[in-house]
């Protein structure tokens, strides 16, 4: 067997290109308090302007959810958003609040961590400096409160978003934006004992599978195949961020015995 050849490195971003929570002596210095207590205290604010309520009812109710949040994400590979996460917490105090201060509240939470900034890894930068132009590189992160979209906001700040390519978040962050196209990628060979790898993409809207019916072969060496679509099969209209969202992808086999051996499959996204 012949030595791998390494054709591109993905990142997780917290406590490997951010310091995780290196934030917070910042925000002591600068009399705020810690990230956990503000978003419990933005709540009983927001509610508090329409009906009385106990920071010790907001306190029980937020720290619930969070572990219900957790629960579902390591038991499940779950990521609610901060959106769902808030709508869980207004659900349990049977609450409302209106929609504008909603989204305000939402933002609140998704952009406190470029409000002060986490720290970088140390040398990181110098690293990921080095390694642009040896290798195609992208970011594969979870997105706890902060989405994809302050993500690279931070990634910017620090002049190193240049460097990626590729980015796959839990939770994006986009909400208007219009989606010119998605591509599905997989990396595949030949599989031993096949007749052949050729095989077609698929994607699956509303538990319905969709063909692209263009047939893809992979050859006897790893190599990545992509299929473009620039508009949902299920709708023939343009995609959605929500339809995106909810979005899942793999491949299906042109004839028996046959559909080649696919190590990966990722959905590459483009956007305006």
């Amino acid at each position: 067997m012949g030595r791998a050849v390494i054709r591109a490195i993905t990142f997780d971003l917290w406590d490997t290109v951010f310091i995780d929570d290196s934030d917070e002596p910042k925000r002591a210095a600068q009399g705020l308090l810690p990230k956990p207590a503000e978003r419990r205290n933005l709540v009983h604010q927001f509610l508090g302007r329409h009906e009385p309520i106990s920071s010790e009812h907001v306190e029980l109710a937020y720290n619930t959810v969070d572990a219900a949040f957790h629960h579902v994400w390591y038991s499940q590979n779950i990521t609610w958003t901060v959106r769902e996460r808030l709508s869980v917490l207004l659900k349990a105090l049977k609450r409302d609040l209106p929609e504008n201060e909603f989204d305000e509240l939402v933002l609140l939470h998704e952009e406190m961590e470029l409000e002060v900034r986490p720290d970088l890894a140390v040398d990181v930068a110098e690293a990921i400096q080095n390694l642009h132009g040896k290798y195609k590189m992208g970011v594969v992160s979870d997105a706890i409160f902060s989405p994809g979209r302050a993500l690279r906001q931070l990634l910017a700040h620090y002049d190193i978003l240049k460097y990626f390519e590729t980015f796959v978040f839990s939770d994006t962050g986009l909400s208007q934006e219009k989606i010119k196209s998605i591509t599905i990628f997989y990396y595949a060979r030949l599989y031993l004992g096949t007749v052949n790898s050729c095989f077609e993409a698929m994607i699956r809207q509303g538990q319905v599978d969709y063909y692209s019916g263009v047939q893809m072969c992979a050859d006897t060496e790893w190599d990545y195949l992509s299929f473009k679509y620039t508009e949902n099969p299920a709708t023939g209209l343009p995609w959605t961020v929500e339809e995106v969202d909810n979005l899942e992808a793999g491949m299906n086999s042109i004839e028996p015995n046959a559909g080649g051996s696919v190590a990966q499959v990722y959905v590459e996204v483009e956007y305006e």
